[in-house]
């Protein structure tokens, strides 16, 4: 991505509030899958942050409501990088693949 060496102003701005977005996102997702996750596909308890009462989005929202959340704050970032066209697909696959990865 040698284009964003050169990247300003409103370009950062974007740029900056897509990579909060995935960063929630991932963190969402994590939250989801420990606790409907595969111990097997993870590698960690499914459960573990309920059961050592962490606070997460599942604790805090549920577990519908959080997957809504992380549908929604996906599709923001995605929203966030589509007046880039082609020379973001990657950036928007990179999203995609944070809301429905499975470990």
């Amino acid at each position: 991505m040698q284009y964003l060496q050169n990247a300003h102003g409103k370009d950062l701005e974007k740029l900056s509030n897509y990579a909060d977005k995935i960063g929630l996102a991932f963190q969402i997702k994590d939250d989801i899958l420990s606790e409907e996750g595969d111990e097997k596909i993870t590698g960690k308890p499914v459960g573990n942050d309920k059961e050592l009462q962490k606070c997460t989005y599942v604790s805090q929202y549920g577990l519908q409501d959080a997957k809504q959340i992380l549908e929604q704050i996906t599709k923001e970032a995605i929203k966030e990088i589509e007046d880039y066209g082609e020379k973001a697909e990657f950036l928007k696959e990179l999203a995609l693949y944070i809301q429905n990865r499975n470990k």
